[in-house]
């Protein structure tokens, strides 16, 4: 019989957060298909290795994509979602930033 390793987060999403960001993800993903660039993660990304940081009023958490294009990496995206830990809500829109800009795709 088979060994199966599962990986087991360190941490798991707010359920509420989880959700806004999959709404908000619908749309980004609608336009991105649209330039044929896809991702290769689950949008907003991957929670797991996601970062978090304070500011004085709230908190950002800044997630990373890849960015595909015709099967070429594209760019590395990093997606800050300011957000309350006390209460449900979202102070500021999220902020999309391309940090990496891979060679030139065919």
């Amino acid at each position: 019989m088979k060994s199966v390793t599962h990986r087991i987060p360190k941490s798991i999403p707010n359920p509420a957060y989880d959700n806004a960001a999959k709404i908000i993800g619908k749309y980004f993903f609608a336009t991105a298909r649209q330039f044929e660039i896809y991702f290769d993660e689950i949008f907003p990304g991957n929670f797991s290795i996601s970062e978090e940081g304070d500011t004085e009023d709230f908190v950002i958490r800044v997630f990373y994509l890849t960015a595909f294009y015709r099967n070429q990496p594209l760019c590395l995206f990093s997606i800050k979602f300011p957000h309350y830990h006390q209460n449900f809500g979202f102070p500021l829109p999220p902020e999309l930033e391309m940090v990496k800009l891979y060679e030139k795709c065919d």
